[in-house]
């Protein structure tokens, strides 16, 4: 879903609308609207906090979930990108790949979100670090080789927390993962998936195989059935 304040969802103006637990409840409102009752959660970077607050909201709704590159603590490379804005816009003319991103670090919404982040952060230490704890469900913990946003001694401190995690690090990758390595993010995840049978093998290949026996029973006996 788009989070409040990016893509197509909505954007409030006071900086209070952006504080941490409003996220959770938004995803928590539209899993009950689509009548979804446990999901598999996948967080990146602020997205991976959001996915571990919720668990400790509402654990009975999660069946897994998906850390990627998670920001233990606002990182100052981040703090201080809504007030370059005029390096963000020279930026935007040679970075194809991440004009929307930074389209968003050009709006005043992008100072709420990393302000909140930062303030819960601050007063919510013990909470914030209580999040990476005591999880319970299947765990898949993401981080990139190359991440330049979130230094490496955090994303340390983080797995240590997250006790029982299983790591995949995608050397090469960058922080933002699904707009550089989408297919290598995409295989650890599913093998996540099989290794922990959250998912089978074996219903691809049994459909395949009921697909295929209907075939050639319908072509034997009434060749019109194929199509």
């Amino acid at each position: 879903p788009d989070m409040r304040g990016h893509g197509h969802s909505g954007k409030p103006t006071k900086p209070g609308a952006y504080e941490m637990k409003n996220f959770v409840l938004d995803i928590d409102s539209i899993l009950k609207k689509e009548g979804i009752r446990k999901a598999h959660f996948i967080g990146h970077s602020m997205g991976a906090i959001i996915a571990l607050y919720y668990y400790k909201l509402f654990k009975d709704r999660v069946r897994s979930i998906i850390v990627i590159n998670p920001d233990i603590k606002v990182p100052l490379r981040l703090r201080i990108l809504p007030g370059i804005k005029p390096l963000l816009r020279i930026a935007k003319k040679f970075d194809q790949g991440r004009r929307e991103l930074i389209d968003f670090f050009l709006t005043e919404r992008s100072g709420f979100c990393i302000r909140s982040l930062a303030q819960f952060a601050k007063n919510d230490k013990k909470l914030r670090i209580r999040l990476f704890q005591n999880v319970k469900v299947p765990t898949l913990y993401i981080r990139s080789g190359k991440d330049r946003v979130i230094p490496r001694r955090d994303f340390e401190k983080s797995f240590r927390l997250l006790q029982g995690a299983d790591l995949f690090k995608l050397e090469t990758a960058r922080h933002d993962v699904f707009l550089r390595s989408p297919i290598e993010a995409g295989r650890a995840i599913i093998h996540f998936f099989v290794a922990n049978h959250l998912v089978s093998p074996m219903q691809a290949s049994a459909a395949l195989a009921i697909v295929l026996l209907s075939m050639s029973v319908g072509f034997f006996s009434q060749p019109e059935l194929v199509s």
